[in-house]
């Protein structure tokens, strides 16, 4: 995994498992955030959007609101959302 890249597993409100993917500076690419997952699991995954948010809100961070110059995404195993609508 390149530099300043960290991905971790969390699960979401409903217990669902995800991969979060965090880079410290700049944003994420596509290429980045496939080779992270991959590291971590190959898998078929669905990448979450959060077109709510600007990016200078900083909501969409998990970072200090001083350092919001990093990215982070979240992404669902494809199998792991057959349960979404209970």
């Amino acid at each position: 995994m390149k530099k300043g890249i960290e991905a971790y597993v969390d699960y979401d409100i409903n217990s669902r498992w995800k991969l979060i993917i965090e880079k410290k500076r700049g944003k994420l690419s596509l290429d980045e955030i496939k080779e992270s997952a991959r590291e971590h699991e190959l898998d078929y995954y669905l990448l979450v959007l959060d077109c709510y948010h600007d990016d200078e809100d900083g909501s969409q961070y998990s970072f200090d609101a001083a350092d919001s110059s990093g990215d982070r995404v979240e992404l669902y195993r494809s199998s792991s959302l057959n349960d979404i609508g209970d």
